[in-house]
C-alpha cells in the first residue's frame, strides 16, 4: 500500500494576489492539466478572506472558489 501512495503526484496553487477572473482560469488550467499530466493531488491555496488589499478591497476568493 506505501507504493501506491509514494506514487500520487501533488501540485500546490497559492491564489493570493490573483484578481477573481486570472484566479479562476488560473484554477481551471490547473485542475485541466494536472488531468493531463497525472496529477493526483491538487491543493489550492485561498486565504480566509479575513484581511483587506492594497485597494481597500476584502478578499472574495475564499468565498466564490467553491462555485468554480
Amino acid at each position: 500500500m506505501s507504493h501506491y501512495y509514494s506514487s500520487l503526484k501533488e501540485v500546490e496553487v497559492d491564489l493570493h494576489n490573483f484578481q477573481r477572473e486570472t484566479a479562476k482560469r488560473l484554477v481551471i488550467n490547473t485542475i485541466k492539466e494536472s488531468y493531463y499530466k497525472n496529477i493526483t493531488i491538487i491543493k489550492f491555496i485561498t486565504g480566509s478572506g479575513n484581511h483587506i488589499n492594497s485597494i481597500e478591497e476584502k478578499g472574495v476568493l475564499y468565498e466564490v472558489f467553491p462555485s468554480w
